[in-house]
C-alpha cells in the first residue's frame, strides 16, 4: 500500500505545494478566457501574482502555482489549469464539474 506523500492541513483539505513560476510564463496566460457568450473570465498577472475575475465578483481572486501550468485558490476547492492544444490556449477550470474557457484575447 502506497503511503500518502503529505498530511493535509485540517482546514485546508486542498493544501497544495506552492511553486515560482517565471514572470513570462504567468504573461502568456493573461488575457480573457470564454465559456460561453454569457461567460468570460479576465486573468490578469500582478507583481507575479495570478489573477482571475469572472462575472458577478467584486474582486480579482489570487490563485497560487503548483505547477507552471496548475494553480488553486486558497480555502476552496477551485482549480485551475492552463493548457494547449493545436496553437489555440484554453483555461481548464475545476469546482464540482470541469470547464473548458478558450482564450479569445
Amino acid at each position: 500500500m502506497a503511503q500518502a506523500s503529505a498530511p493535509k492541513a485540517d482546514n485546508q483539505p486542498n493544501q497544495q505545494k506552492e511553486v515560482t513560476v517565471a514572470a513570462e510564463i504567468l504573461n502568456k496566460y493573461a488575457g480573457v478566457y470564454r465559456l460561453d457568450e454569457n461567460f468570460q473570465v479576465t486573468i490578469s498577472v500582478e507583481n507575479n501574482k495570478l489573477y482571475a475575475l469572472a462575472p458577478g465578483d467584486q474582486e480579482k481572486t489570487e490563485f497560487t502555482a503548483t505547477s507552471a501550468t496548475k494553480f488553486y485558490m486558497k480555502g476552496s476547492g477551485a482549480e485551475i489549469e492552463f493548457v494547449e492544444e493545436n496553437g489555440q490556449r484554453f483555461l481548464l477550470v475545476k469546482m464540482q464539474q470541469v470547464m473548458k474557457l478558450t482564450k479569445i484575447s
